[in-house]
């Protein structure tokens, strides 16, 4: 028998990479890679009196959808990141009362991410007397959904109240004092939810997030091949992401909901942020119609190290929280 050619099987290879490249490309936009539990995951999970804190495990009993409920446990003392968000707010406002507020803020964490990320910032949160609920998104950590639709579809959109409702069954989580608190793509479902929830939130704090999903594919289709090449190339993936996965990337839009949203808002980003371009939460936060609203660019930072720079985050947006409830 005879064998094909060499260089025709390396032209049928390279004809049919770029394909294969742009489905999986599509795949990952709608079913992200799950991240696994970390170390620094389960140090805190096994052992969370150590971080001061008390959590618990729940999923909705409907939607199985996974949270952790997660409060103040300071039996050994407060841990150290705890004590110094203490001191931060305290040197900012001077005397503090930071007994139990009876509010609790909804977490949501970003792409690729899982709600166990945001572990170390409700350590800080419960230290300042919020409790926390932490969610895994659509297609997330333990998420029973295997596509995400970035809000577009009607189960997402109720997807924070249906954990609202729930932990509201087996913790004392007073509704009318709720507080949102998102990171990039869990900024967008955050938006989303202070735009379609039946729930009053009382205001909402997003680091790193975009105004829209479209631009954000775009910037990224360009910044591969060029501005001639890239533009092109993301319109038929738009297409193609709406015939093959019924994801319409145009409605995934939080600066459109923005005009309609007139909570408080407290909103940070880094300078050097090479994922999600400031000038696209620029854009978002310029949207709100809320007449109490602030924007920290954090000089130092990325889409990685907002959260780890000398700025002192935790302390400023806790501190705004506080404020928006009277403290």
């Amino acid at each position: 028998m005879q064998r094909p050619p060499v260089k025709k099987i390396i032209f049928i290879f390279l004809l049919f990479l770029p394909l294969v490249l742009f489905f999986y490309a599509q795949e990952r936009v709608v079913s992200p890679e799950r991240k696994p539990l970390e170390n620094y995951h389960r140090i805190r999970l096994d052992d969370p009196r150590k971080f001061s804190m008390r959590i618990t495990h729940h999923s909705t009993q409907k939607e199985r959808i996974p949270y952790l409920f997660v409060s103040l446990d300071d039996t050994r003392g407060l841990s150290d990141r705890a004590q110094k968000v203490r001191r931060e707010v305290s040197a900012m406002e001077g005397r503090v009362d930071f007994s139990t507020r009876d509010a609790t803020i909804v977490m949501l964490h970003g792409k690729n991410g899982r709600k166990e990320d945001l572990l170390p910032m409700a350590e800080r949160y419960t230290a300042l007397g919020f409790d926390c609920i932490l969610i895994d998104i659509p297609a997330h950590g333990e998420s029973a959904l295997h596509r995400l639709y970035y809000g577009t579809k009607v189960h997402e959109q109720e997807y924070v109240d249906r954990v609202i409702e729930d932990a509201a069954l087996h913790h004392s989580v007073n509704t009318g004092r709720l507080l949102l608190w998102g990171y990039s793509l869990g900024g967008a479902f955050a938006v989303r939810s202070a735009y379609t929830s039946k729930y009053d939130f009382k205001a909402m704090v997003l680091v790193a997030t975009f105004d829209a999903l479209d631009g954000i594919l775009e910037d990224k289709s360009k910044s591969i091949f060029g501005d001639l090449i890239g533009v092109p190339i993301y319109r038929i993936f738009e297409k193609s992401m709406k015939v093959f996965y019924d994801l319409d990337i145009t409605k995934a839009s939080s600066v459109t909901l923005a005009k309609s949203i007139r909570i408080p808002v407290f909103f940070t980003h880094g300078s050097h942020d090479p994922l999600i371009a400031i000038r696209r939460g620029k854009s978002l936060f310029d949207r709100f119609a809320s007449p109490r609203k602030y924007f920290n660019e954090d000089k130092d930072a990325d889409h990685q190290t907002i959260f780890i720079t000398k700025q002192q985050f935790y302390a400023q947006s806790g501190l705004f929280f506080m404020r928006v409830l009277g403290k």
